[in-house]
């Protein structure tokens, strides 16, 4: 049968298509038009990442991205009705042909060969000299990255991904001890997980804390040197900004995912449990790897069985140390890898200093008290009270003051015991 969609209801499938979410009728007649018309299998491929998308062809594709919702079921009825209107014209054709059946024969022609459409291999990345961009192109699998030498030239990374785009100033990722070639794609594929991670746990285990309309969102990450700490969440996607701190992408996403109207030390105890002690891609994981020597609460994080910090049950043993630390010597900022701020101080703080011990709840005091709480009574209870649906007493069946209490003893006992 002869595929008779126009182009412009073949471009408004497009994007469903590329997902793979139009039904097997539809499917085929775009697959009919691609292998006959150029220019609709051109914006396919760039679509679909078979070519690079540069940037100037981002804005289309992210037009076509932003309306596909709306326009599907409008988009989809204009594809029903073209193809009953090629029904149409094929049981016409068929029609007038056994009208001429008493008409003379002439050999009919070979058709030529059906058009081939041939995928352009691909790239990796490509590198703009000139801009001194380097330019990485989604994969399943970003550890097995082979980037150039020209790496090592380059100021700024772009990511173009399904998922995520990622924009970084490189020399916030340069360390010394390791070289980009080795450790960047390590990290790419890090922050691919990673915001997967955060997303099916919270559906999995957070109960009604859990947003699907926020997890759907296009994720717009940027990394910049001594850059702000903020976010937004626009309609069709979510745009994060970090700085030299870059590994609290993961603490800023929750944020923005669960979209918190006030951010207390609840909150905060609550985004960095999840974030940092319980997300096995979380950069902390890796930033505090081997320099737990340099804590001034090494003892304690040795007497709660920590060793070189690399796994996100080490991670713990860190905040658990620090918050028995601040319960004991007080609180402050020693400029470690795991600090411990009052929350007053804390960037994203809007809510009002809560009292504890003459201080305020410090980050990791009240992430050690979250993950204490999450043992006593499970992690949608504290999804529950830590989002504002139910109170303190509601969620755990105990005022917050008992809590604490307990809380305290048992740090002190851990710490202790083993020592």
């Amino acid at each position: 049968m002869k595929n008779n969609l126009p182009c412009s209801v073949v471009r408004d499938l497009l994007p469903s298509y590329v997902e793979q979410l139009t039904d097997q009728e539809t499917t085929e007649l775009v697959k009919s038009h691609l292998q006959s018309c150029g220019d609709c299998r051109s914006l396919y491929q760039t679509m679909s990442g078979r070519t690079p998308v540069f940037v100037e062809d981002l804005a289309e594709v992210d037009y076509l991205k932003k309306v596909r919702r709306s326009r599907l079921r409008l988009v989809i009825a204009a594809a029903c009705l073209a193809v009953l209107a090629a029904g149409a014209g094929l049981f016409l054709l068929l029609r007038g042909k056994q009208m001429r059946t008493n008409e003379p024969q002439t050999a009919q022609q070979p058709l030529p060969d059906e058009p081939r459409i041939v995928q352009a291999a691909m790239p990796e990345w490509t590198y703009d000299e000139s801009a001194k961009t380097l330019v990485v192109y989604g994969t399943d699998d970003y550890t097995r990255l082979e980037l150039p030498d020209t790496i090592d030239k380059a100021a700024n990374l772009e990511v173009q991904d399904n998922n995520f785009h990622l924009s970084v100033y490189l020399p916030v990722l340069r360390n010394e001890s390791e070289p980009l070639q080795t450790s960047l794609p390590g990290f790419l594929d890090r922050t691919d997980k990673s915001l997967t991670f955060l997303r099916s746990y919270l559906k999995e285990h957070a109960g009604g804390a859990y947003s699907e309309e926020n997890a759907a969102k296009f994720v717009e990450l940027t990394i910049r040197r001594r850059g702000s700490y903020s976010y937004t969440n626009d309609e069709d996607r979510i745009c994060l900004e970090v700085g030299d701190y870059y590994w609290h992408r993961d603490s800023l996403y929750l944020l923005a995912l669960l979209d918190f109207k006030t951010v207390e030390w609840q909150q905060l105890g609550y985004i960095f449990y999840l974030g940092m002690t319980v997300n096995p891609f979380s950069e902390q994981n890796v930033n505090i790897n081997g320099k737990t020597q340099n804590l001034p609460y090494y003892e304690a994080y040795l007497a709660l069985g920590g060793q070189d910090g690399s796994t996100p049950e080490d991670m713990l043993r860190v905040t658990h140390a620090a918050a028995w630390y601040g319960l004991n010597r007080g609180t402050g900022y020693w400029g470690s890898v795991a600090e411990s701020r009052p929350v007053t101080e804390f960037a994203w703080y809007s809510g009002p200093a809560k009292a504890m011990f003459g201080n305020d709840m410090t980050v990791m005091m009240a992430t050690s008290l979250i993950a204490w709480r999450t043992e006593q009574s499970g992690f949608e209870a504290v999804s529950r009270y830590c989002t504002g649906s139910c109170g303190f007493t509601e969620a755990f069946g105990t005022d917050f003051q008992t809590a604490k209490d307990a809380w305290a003893a048992w740090l002190n006992g851990a710490v202790e015991s083993g020592k």
